[in-house]
């Protein structure tokens, strides 16, 4: 077997990532300047519906197109064991040119709105957005965006793990996944021309308590998994459906804070360092979603108490204490999960936060724009 050369992968990828998130930055300006002011708020329909198809085509769609057996199954006359259709290198080469075909056709047809702050160097660029950094408004948005999602970082980063290890098999709940791509599709639209579009941070405080119950809802599905694994397949079928619209509510939850939240973010970005002031503001939200399911990845295991059925001194803390309750004929059983400690302690967290926090973010959306702006240096012009 060959071993892989980490160093070289370390490499590519970084170069990768490298370039596309440069042109993300390019892309979160172009929303802001090709898109007339009153549709600027629809960056995030746009942005959300791309992911969902991004994520379709690249996950689902290869899975489905590089898997031998479904190929042979549906869309092969003559059935090739070895291979699917489509390889990861192959894959990776069409959409590198569909990347570089698109970027070049957006570059030479689509026009940029003028701006008067073009002379801007990189230099006052990275100042001013340092300026913006320190301003009262953001430095308050960057708060509430590290800790808005801390209150269910146990529901998106345990709950799946959970399953699999109650009994789910991976494939079964993979399979979910297809069926939610047409909500993902319709619910930026939705929830786009519901919005309002002055105040749209008011949904995203709404969702935040149907996102709770949906957390409590998904570990009420995790306490049943192990009884309904014992049960028939007659019994799946209804706990299957159950998953669906748990995972549903989930999709609606998340959407309802997505989609405004890049909405405002779009509303009070300076359109002359939109790419950088945009970045900025995703770069705090994705790491408030970080963090927080990061702690609660590592804390699960430490929460979590078992006993071995055989040795009433072994906790099974670690794979040798396991190994030794196996040896004795014994099996490990969890007495506390610390999924669900998790959950409570989350939950709780969440009740807390926006009891202390609705106030402070219903005022950040009505700030005039004068407040997320800095005064912009002067160039001569010849």
């Amino acid at each position: 077997m060959e071993v892989p050369d980490v160093h070289q992968l370390t490499a590519f990828f970084f170069a990768l990532y490298f370039l596309m998130a440069t042109q993300d930055i390019a892309v979160d300006g172009w929303a802001l300047t090709m898109l007339s002011p009153k549709n600027v708020g629809y960056a995030s329909t746009c942005n959300s519906i791309g992911q969902t198809l991004g994520y379709f085509i690249a996950y689902v769609g290869f899975l489905a197109l590089n898997d031998p057996a479904t190929c042979n199954a549906y869309l092969r006359s003559e059935p090739n064991l070895v291979t699917g259709l489509v390889t990861l290198p192959s894959f990776m080469t069409f959409w590198g040119y569909i990347m570089l075909a698109t970027t070049v056709f957006v570059w030479i047809c689509k026009t940029e709105q003028p701006h008067l702050d073009h002379n801007l160097t990189i230099r006052d660029t990275y100042h001013q957005m340092w300026t913006v950094m320190q301003l009262p408004s953001v430095l308050a948005l960057t708060i509430v965006q590290l800790t808005c999602k801390m209150a269910f970082a146990a529901t998106d980063s345990v709950s799946s793990l959970k399953l699999v290890e109650y009994g789910v098999q991976k494939e079964k709940l993979a399979l979910l996944s297809p069926v939610l791509v047409p909500l993902g599709l319709l619910l930026p639209v939705l929830i786009s021309n519901r919005m309002d579009k002055k105040r749209p941070l008011h949904l995203f405080l709404l969702a935040i308590p149907f996102r709770l119950v949906v957390g409590l809802l998904y570990a009420t599905i995790v306490y049943l998994t192990p009884t309904v694994m014992t049960h028939t397949e007659d019994v799946h079928y209804y706990y299957y459906i159950l998953l669906l619209v748990a995972g549903a509510c989930h999709e609606v939850s998340v959407y309802m804070m997505y989609v405004p939240q890049m909405a405002f973010f779009a509303k009070v970005s300076d359109p002359s360092i939109g790419g950088t002031y945009m970045t900025y503001l995703n770069t705090i939200s994705n790491l408030g979603s970080k963090w927080p399911n990061s702690l609660s990845l590592a804390f699960v295991d430490s929460l979590t108490t078992k006993l071995c059925s055989s040795d009433a001194m072994n906790g099974c803390g670690d794979s040798d204490a396991k190994s030794a309750c196996e040896s004795t004929g014994g099996v490990c059983t969890i007495l506390t999960d610390g999924y669900f400690v998790e959950v409570g302690v989350c939950t709780a967290v969440g009740v807390l936060w926006l009891a202390l926090a609705y106030q402070h973010v219903d005022k950040l959306q009505k700030l005039p724009m004068t407040a997320w702006r800095v005064l912009k240096p002067h160039h001569k012009t010849n």
